[in-house]
């Protein structure tokens, strides 16, 4: 029966590759912050996609006090100041005293995180005989072929209700609120992968001016 064997490195060759290298390689060092950039993108973009999925323009004019105080969770500041936002852009007047408040809402999240998935395949090790070579000259091939998808997701599960600030009664919910962003080959959290690339980045861009708006609602310009 034939004997397989693997095909020897080229030692040589290694040897002048590493030769060739700089001597100070004691001073590269790598830094990181605690959290990535895509972790911390898809985890806020996730969340506010989340809280734009709520309609709170049945709650326009009233008063309303948010408890904060019950959500704990990654980037709970940011997902807190999101929905303060999005209740003021939809008419919502905020007030931080509960005793000021119509309506009390509160905040919860079932999920605020990311997830990571991916696969592959390869190309298998395969025996191959040399042209003129003997049944006892075969040689494993064993090529460095792999095909793979990676992907990683930011997801929000958040959930709203609301109390009548005076006797604590229910008076409703939002259901469950979802939010999703992803990472992959193509994205949807950096902008410079996206279109309208350039926009999101300043370049080549003159952005319009910022609006404002006075106490009274009326719209003032914005610096």
């Amino acid at each position: 029966m034939p004997t397989l064997r693997r095909a020897p490195l080229h030692a040589a060759a290694l040897v002048a590759l590493t030769s060739a290298l700089p001597g100070c390689m004691g001073n590269i060092r790598t830094t990181h912050t605690p959290r990535s950039s895509s972790e911390m993108l898809l985890v806020s973009t996730a969340a506010q996609r989340a809280v734009q999925r709520y309609d709170a323009r049945p709650l326009a004019g009233k008063r309303v006090f948010v408890v904060e105080d019950r959500h704990e969770s990654y980037d709970a500041l940011y997902v807190r100041s999101a929905l303060r936002e999005h209740l003021a852009r939809q008419g919502v007047v905020l007030v931080d005293e509960r005793a000021a408040a119509d309506v009390v809402l509160e905040v919860r999240s079932a999920t605020l995180g990311c997830w990571d998935g991916a696969w592959r395949f390869g190309v298998p090790p395969l025996p191959f005989s040399p042209p003129g070579g003997g049944p006892g000259d075969l040689i494993v091939l064993s090529p460095d072929l792999t095909f793979g998808y990676s992907l990683k997701e930011g997801w929000a599960r958040l959930q709203l209700w609301l109390a009548d600030a005076r006797t604590g009664a229910y008076v409703g919910s939002s259901g469950d609120l979802w939010g999703r962003a992803y990472e992959a080959i193509f994205d949807d959290i950096y902008p410079r992968r996206i279109p309208g690339a350039d926009e999101a980045t300043g370049e080549g861009y003159v952005p319009e001016r910022a609006e404002t708006r006075a106490p009274g609602g009326a719209a003032a310009p914005g610096g």
